[in-house]
């Protein structure tokens, strides 16, 4: 794991799923994760509204908008002490 991981702080185990690291604690690692996640959303969601060309085109304002929404949805589900809003 520490191979694949190199200097990256997350990686993608086709068939097994991800793994983070981080020296700034567990909390720091498990952000990273639902990163990942929100990313890997996006790409999906831009996969199947195009095909597998989709880098060649922009993301819509509609696209855009559910990507803001499910990050701050993300955030308020699991909040971690560092990122509670008040």
């Amino acid at each position: 794991m520490a191979k694949a991981l190199g200097k990256y702080s997350v990686v993608l185990c086709a068939g097994h799923g991800a793994a983070t690291v981080s020296n700034k604690g567990p909390e720091h690692a498990i952000q990273r994760l639902m990163t990942l996640e929100q990313l890997c959303k996006m790409n999906w969601l831009a996969f199947t509204a195009v095909g597998k060309d989709y880098e060649r085109y922009a993301f819509d304002d509609a696209t855009m908008k559910k990507h803001f929404k499910m990050i701050s949805d993300m955030q308020e589900r699991h909040a971690t002490p560092e990122r509670i809003r008040p």
